[in-house]
């Protein structure tokens, strides 16, 4: 234990100051888009202007519907019901306890989220390898195109941060301590059930690949899990949607026991397909809608992750390759339908695929080139996806 305190105070500089880093960044370039977007600074007090430029670009999209369950509570009517409790009621605990505005309450949660995730990641991945290579993979993270959504007032943050948290104790067989992180990631983002085949693949793989290990008292721990989803779900669907579980076809089990079938308020159009079929439909409407600016660009962030899921893969234990592959796939199934506006087919597809951890902790690994293109090409996509998202004009 000792050994792992001491090691994970020596990932707190690295972290702490890419952390830091990417904080003063994203919030540079925000208030910059934002002043361009048309966005008001003129008049008002210097808290209002702080406010103007440091918190309101920042909300948007998911964040407003965020807005409305810490303001309001969850209400079926509006969709709110889809997102999961634990990110929007830690703010909400902030508002009520300390009185901070709502926003303000989200941003804080997500930005000590961001940091306790950089810690976590840098500590995992020296371990992993060595501390010079974990402050590359940390750097590979953050510097991704859609790393700067760790501030915003999304839960990737902190689901992230709950993942790291699994795959630490996971390694340092805490069988019920893992256990319990992983429910934490569940009462976080619907993902966090990807943890569980992971949970079950490394206490099998830890007692020696034998079958019998299966049934020892320890296996116990990964009902957590299950039993905290079982909970959400249970009381989401009686409680607050005021429906029933429809076990009719796979489209209505996923939107009346895995979603919401109030999700549609949000996104009319949604479904899941086999992520094959998904993509077909996708590269059809690319093809019929060109340029289809927002859904190429989707696209290709998407094959820059499955490049990355490629190099790194020979470094990824069985657990983490469950893991990463269950996130893949289903990202590439959720489709949205025909493009309408600012929505399109792969509507959230860059940031599902941010949820897939094991991918960065080995990304620091790979040839100094290679991370070097990777960084020159994120650093690029970084700038000019924040823009479009403070424009209004792309769905992250």
């Amino acid at each position: 234990m000792a050994t792992v305190d001491k090691s994970l105070r020596r990932s707190l500089p690295p972290a702490l100051g890419i952390w830091l880093l990417f904080r003063l960044v994203s919030w540079g370039l925000a208030a910059r888009d934002f002043v361009r977007a048309g966005g008001k600074l003129a008049g008002g007090s210097l808290g209002a202007r702080l406010h103007a430029l440091l918190v309101a670009p920042w909300i948007r999209w998911d964040g407003l519907l965020y807005l409305r369950i810490v303001r309001d509570g969850y209400h079926p009517e509006n969709g709110t019901t889809q997102f999961h409790p634990l990110y929007p009621m830690a703010a909400r605990l902030l508002h009520r306890g300390l009185g901070l505005a709502p926003e303000v309450a989200l941003l804080v949660v997500s930005g000590a989220a961001a940091l306790g995730l950089a810690i976590l990641v840098h500590h995992l991945a020296a371990r992993l390898s060595d501390p010079r290579t974990a402050t590359f993979s940390l750097l590979t993270l953050f510097l991704w195109p859609l790393g700067w959504v760790f501030y915003a007032p999304y839960s990737e943050g902190l689901f992230l941060l709950f993942v790291a948290l699994t795959f630490l104790w996971m390694l340092d067989r805490r069988w019920w301590a893992a256990s319990l992180a992983a429910s934490a990631a569940v009462l976080t983002r619907q993902q966090g059930l990807f943890l569980l085949p992971a949970l079950l693949f490394a206490f099998w793989r830890a007692e020696g690949r034998r079958l019998r290990a299966l049934l020892r008292r320890d296996v116990l721990a990964f009902t957590l899990p299950l039993l905290t989803l079982g909970g959400w779900i249970t009381y989401r669907t009686y409680r607050l949607d005021g429906s029933h579980f429809d076990f009719s076809s796979p489209h209505a089990f996923i939107y009346s026991v895995l979603i919401s079938p109030n999700a549609v308020k949000v996104v009319p159009t949604q479904t899941f397909l086999p992520p094959w079929e998904a993509l077909r439909r996708e590269i059809a409407h690319l093809i019929a809608h060109w340029p289809a600016t927002d859904l190429a660009s989707d696209l290709t962030l998407a094959a820059l992750t499955l490049l990355l899921m490629a190099a790194v893969w020979r470094w990824m234990q069985g657990e983490e390759r469950l893991y990463a592959l269950a996130i893949v796939l289903v990202a590439f199934s959720y489709y949205t339908g025909e493009p309408t506006g600012t929505l399109t087919p792969t509507m959230g597809l860059p940031r599902h695929l941010l949820l897939a951890l094991p991918l960065f902790l080995h990304a620091g690994r790979l040839p100094p080139r290679t991370l070097g293109l990777m960084w020159g090409i994120s650093a690029m996509a970084y700038a000019w996806f924040l823009l479009l998202f403070e424009m209004h004009a792309w769905v992250p």
